[in-house]
């Protein structure tokens, strides 16, 4: 029997990008059950009433205090699930998400699994493979999984990120999950450091792909630039004083925080300094740093943690709740569309394959860059189309310039999706000459020819 999931969405003042996040969730391609969670927070926008609109189809609770491991913990209580998988509030997984996460749990020492996530382009990741030491000193630009080093004590451990991470349940219960003490930032990797010291393994995937679209927040502007910066430094010493003393000295951790703190003031400076910071950002973070140093000494030395417990579980009942809002074929197919200049009939046939269960992409000319965007449904490819060189043989026969560029570049985005699925049809018409790059036989071809009158 396939594995039952539990989704959890932590929420804060997004209203807006929790709608669509939640519409996502009924296009997952996964054969099992699974529930969705969503825990908002002390918002004070419309949050309530998008999260009002899904009942009774998802389960929710509300945390009256802005802490993410908190609001986490309320969702392990509730969830029901073998496994709980967390998204965030402004992130769109791929269809085959569950499916292929569920896959990493074929051993009983899986802990944890994560996939890789897009950032707002859809093209760049924002997050493949990470590691990170006892100190929270992390490596971001590992090019393959981690896996190997998740072994209890391990001074390097592989963590995932956390708007793409699942976890087993009963791993979860087991070490307490997140440490509340931790509101944001460093939370899930502190969860993967204990995991792996009760030896369970971590599985960084190759897939399970989760697109996220950055939304500001009361740590960072629109502009990602990280305005209040007391969590950061705090946590970032409180892991340290809690997971590194048994491996160095507490001189060396208090010196590699100073030095953590240092940059953190030439960051500040250099925003000041281009004017995307106001200068009042100094005396702002120079409070921060000294309550972060403060608060971060006396719990990282305390021994006193704040994890889930039985009266906390207890605090949150209820049964599993099947999600009911999927949309499944019987047998779905990944169909693409091409369509250069989109018209309103490519859109309706997009909109009208997926509402019927396949998992349906469309190429469409982007005016500025590449992009890629779940509307309605459908993922929308937007991209350029920038010069190609074309072969003599194209030369020859007449092809223009500009319709091998176009189609080179179509080709090029195909072979960028095919890894994801397999590709069961692609739709592309002649006259617009969409095919010109591509070799007879790469995909199966479905042609369709538009006249005033009538489309084949």
């Amino acid at each position: 029997m396939p594995l039952s999931f539990s989704i959890v969405i932590n929420t804060l003042n997004r209203a807006t990008l929790l709608a669509k996040t939640l519409d996502s969730l009924r296009w997952l391609k996964y054969r099992g059950r699974f529930e969705v969670i969503v825990v908002n927070g002390p918002s004070t926008d419309h949050s309530q009433d998008v999260i009002d609109a899904w009942l009774p189809a998802i389960r929710a609770a509300r945390c009256e205090v802005a802490n993410l491991s908190v609001s986490r913990n309320i969702g392990i209580c509730m969830a029901r699930g073998d496994i709980v998988a967390f998204i965030d509030d402004d992130a769109i997984p791929e269809p085959e998400w569950l499916e292929q996460l569920a896959q990493a749990y074929d051993d009983p020492a899986v802990g944890a699994a994560g996939g890789l996530v897009f950032d707002q382009t859809g093209y760049a990741y924002q997050y493949e493979y990470s590691s990170a030491t006892r100190l929270a000193n992390a490596n971001w630009r590992l090019t393959r999984p981690a896996d190997h080093l998740a072994y209890p004590g391990a001074f390097e451990f592989p963590y995932l990120q956390g708007t793409n991470t699942s976890f087993r349940r009963s791993a979860l219960l087991e070490v307490g999950g997140f440490d509340e003490e931790i509101e944001y930032y460093l939370d899930e990797t502190e969860l993967c450091c204990r995991l792996v010291d009760a030896g369970y393994l971590i599985r960084q995937l190759p897939n399970a792909y989760v697109h996220h679209k950055f939304a500001p927040s009361n740590i960072r502007n629109e502009h990602k630039i990280t305005r209040y910066r007391y969590p950061v430094i705090k946590n970032r010493l409180y892991f340290g004083l809690k997971h590194g003393r048994a491996y160095v000295p507490l001189a060396d951790i208090l010196a590699d925080n100073r030095r953590f703190a240092e940059e953190q003031w030439q960051e500040v400076e250099s925003h000041i300094a281009a004017g995307r910071l106001p200068a009042s950002e100094r005396a702002a973070l120079a409070g921060q740093v000294k309550s972060a140093w403060e608060r971060a000494m006396a719990r990282g030395l305390s021994g006193t943690r704040e994890y889930i417990t039985p009266d906390k579980q207890r605090a949150w009942p209820g049964a599993f709740l099947a999600f009911d809002k999927v949309i499944d074929a019987v047998a779905p197919k990944a169909l693409v569309l091409v369509a250069r200049r989109l018209s309103p009939a490519d859109e309706t046939l997009a909109r009208s394959l997926a509402a019927q269960g396949h998992i349906v992409c469309l190429i469409t000319e982007s005016p500025d860059c590449d992009r890629v965007d779940f509307e309605d449904g459908v993922w929308m490819h937007r991209i350029t189309a920038p010069a190609s060189v074309r072969p003599a043989e194209a030369i020859e026969t007449g092809v223009a310039q500009d319709a091998w560029n176009w189609s080179a570049s179509v080709r090029t985005e195909l072979q960028r999706i095919a890894p994801h699925r397999r590709i069961d049809a692609v739709q592309a018409s002649p006259g617009a000459a969409d095919t010109v790059a591509w070799p007879d036989g790469e995909w199966p071809l479905v042609s369709s020819i538009d006249t005033t009158l009538h489309t084949e």
